[in-house]
């Protein structure tokens, strides 16, 4: 029937119409929220560069504050080294000074105990030169007292440490003239008869006995 014809063409028509609308409105919709996550998304890499810049210039200064911290404890370092390189050798000067002065130091005691040894025996020299001088001249006393006995028993027992504490005394001193006396007193023993008196080739006297009663 045509009248049922022209209305069913009306109804395609306006169904074609609204189907073309709602695809126009759902691609509007899609262009829509295309745009929308597009500007979302740009702002996100904004963001996200700002953030990047932001930790890259971060970065970048504490590179550089760890570049000059390195470098300023790299310096210290050299000075430290360069202090212990010098410390060192002051140490090593003062253990060679510390030798030299042990070694000064033990030279001084060696000299030191050398020296007391010396003395000692210079002491004992004129504590024995003291006892010979005083026998001497007992036997020089005993002898002017005409004491030959017991003068001659001290000769016979002290004759060669006379001999050797006097006998080259300088000439014109006290102790060449003690031993003259000394040598006066042994004639007179032997002219008496109280010693014999063994001499060698220039007359020195080098032993003295007493004679044996025959």
């Amino acid at each position: 029937m045509p009248g049922e014809n022209g209305n069913n063409n009306k109804k395609k028509t306006n169904f074609l119409v609204i189907y073309a609308v709602s695809l126009l409105t759902i691609a509007l919709v899609l262009l829509l929220l295309s745009y929308f996550q597009q500007q979302r998304a740009s702002e996100q890499i904004g963001s996200l560069e700002k953030k990047h810049d932001v930790f890259s210039t971060s970065a970048l200064q504490s590179i550089d504050e760890m570049r000059n911290s390195l470098s300023e404890l790299e310096a210290k370092n050299q000075e430290l080294e360069a202090s212990l390189e010098d410390a060192q050798s002051e140490n090593r000067k003062l253990e060679e000074k510390n030798g030299e002065l042990e070694n000064k130091v033990s030279s001084l005691e060696d000299d030191s105990s050398a020296l007391r040894e010396r003395i000692a025996g210079l002491e004992k020299t004129a504590e024995e030169n003291k006892a010979l001088s005083a026998d001497l001249w007992r036997v020089v006393s005993l002898v002017s007292g005409k004491e030959y006995a017991e003068a001659a028993d001290l000769v016979a027992q002290r004759h060669a440490g006379f001999a050797e504490a006097f006998s080259e005394s300088a000439e014109g001193s006290p102790e060449a003239e003690f031993y003259a006396a000394y040598l006066s007193a042994l004639d007179r023993l032997e002219s008496r008869g109280a010693v014999e008196l063994e001499r060698d080739e220039s007359g020195t006297v080098i032993n003295v006995s007493i004679p044996q009663e025959g």
